[in-house]
C-alpha cells in the first residue's frame, strides 16, 4: 500500500527558503574562513587602501552578516510555524541551526583575529 502524503505550498516554501539558508551559511561560513587567513597571512596589508586581501575581506563581513539575519529569521519562522501546527521536529532544522552557530563562531574567530592585528600596527 502506498501512502501519499500531501505536501503543503507553505511546507515546501520553507523548504526552499531552509535551502537558501543552508547555502548562504556555507558561502558565509567558507569566506570568512578564507578571510581569516587572510588577516593572518596579510596582517597590516589588508589596512591598506589598494590590498587585494581587503578587496575579498570586507565584502565577506556584509555577507556574513546577511545570512546569519536571514538564517535567523528563517529558522525562528520555521519553529513558529512548526510549533503552531503542533509538528516540530529536532531533525527538521539540525543543519541550519549547526551551520549558524559555526558561522557565529567563525565570525567570533575573525572579530579577535582582526582586533588582534589593529591593536599591533
Amino acid at each position: 500500500m502506498e501512502i501519499n502524503q500531501v505536501v503543503s505550498k507553505t511546507d515546501r516554501i520553507f523548504g526552499y527558503l531552509k535551502l537558501i539558508a543552508r547555502i548562504t551559511l556555507s558561502i558565509s561560513s567558507t569566506l570568512l574562513l578564507i578571510s581569516t587567513v587572510l588577516l593572518l597571512v596579510y596582517k597590516e596589508q589588508c589596512f591598506s587602501l589598494h590590498s587585494h586581501a581587503g578587496d575579498i575581506i570586507w565584502p565577506t563581513i556584509i555577507i556574513s552578516i546577511y545570512s546569519l539575519l536571514y538564517s535567523f529569521i528563517v529558522i525562528s519562522v520555521f519553529v513558529i510555524y512548526k510549533t503552531y501546527q503542533r509538528n516540530l521536529t529536532q531533525a527538521s532544522i539540525k543543519k541550519e541551526t549547526l551551520l549558524f552557530i559555526l558561522t557565529g563562531l567563525l565570525v567570533t574567530i575573525f572579530y579577535f583575529v582582526n582586533s588582534y592585528n589593529v591593536s599591533n600596527l
